[in-house]
């Protein structure tokens, strides 16, 4: 799973959690990225799919 993330974004991830949202299983995990930016993207903990990304530039973490 965090190999897939730092697959597609350039960034260092700062802090991972688990939690139980309405009955799924999420990760949020929290990245640094070349900016500074902070992003924290929601993963589901089955399918290993992102549900959710919150931050700015997060653009400029994406890999080409």
């Amino acid at each position: 799973m965090l190999s897939n993330l730092e697959k597609n974004y350039i960034g260092q991830v700062i802090e991972v959690e688990f939690e139980q949202e309405d009955g799924q299983a999420i990760y949020e995990i929290e990245m640094i990225g070349p900016a500074g930016q902070v992003v924290e993207f929601e993963i589901d903990a089955v399918s290993g799919d992102v549900v959710s990304i919150e931050g700015r530039n997060i653009k400029g973490m994406e890999r080409q």
